[in-house]
């Protein structure tokens, strides 16, 4: 056992990681939290100390943003990239990651325009609202498309509708006829 790994087991440090990792918005953040390991490098540690304390200011200042609705969609993504068909359950996931990658790009843009260390990791990020709304008017539940996912799938439907009433119109009059009554009883 090194000696480093002597003075995190005398700390509990597996512990605290523990607590830590509870407050992960999803199972990939909690992974990477309990995966936590202490900064040797004083170069390192000073740069993370600093984008820490320009955190924990802005989130003093304007609250935190909401991380609900992240999701690792990296399968799905490449397997779209690759040519592959996603599930509407994936697609509806992928909508609420975008809406979530959104909601904390306009939370930093509105908090203070000052540039800051941490900005590297909001300029990764990359909103797409058109991709957002296209997926979340053409799907409506992980069971049911929405109409206005084609023009092809509306014009079905509504020739389904179509022939539905059509039939309904014919048993209603084979129902009414005269001829037919004493059969139908």
């Amino acid at each position: 056992m090194t000696e480093m790994n002597r003075h995190l087991k005398a700390l509990e440090f597996d512990k605290v990681l523990d607590i830590l990792s509870v407050r992960g918005c999803n199972e990939d953040a909690k992974n990477i939290l309990r995966d936590l390991r202490p900064e040797t490098k004083l170069v390192n540690a000073q740069r993370l100390i600093k984008m820490t304390e320009e955190a924990y200011i802005l989130l003093a200042k304007y609250g935190g943003p909401s991380f609900g609705g992240l999701s690792n969609v990296t399968n799905a993504l490449s397997r779209a990239a690759a040519g592959g068909v996603l599930s509407m359950k994936e697609l509806l996931t992928i909508a609420g990651t975008l809406r979530a990658v959104r909601g904390i790009a306009e939370w930093r843009n509105n908090s203070g325009q000052n540039e800051l260390s941490i900005d590297i990791y909001f300029n990764g990020l990359m909103p797409n609202k058109f991709l957002e709304d296209k997926i979340n008017a053409a799907i409506l539940s992980e069971d049911e498309m929405s109409d206005n996912a084609s023009p092809e799938l509306a014009s079905i439907r509504r020739q389904i509708k179509n022939k539905e009433n059509s039939v309904r119109e014919q048993l209603e009059k084979l129902i009414r006829s005269q001829s037919l009554k004493a059969v139908l009883q």
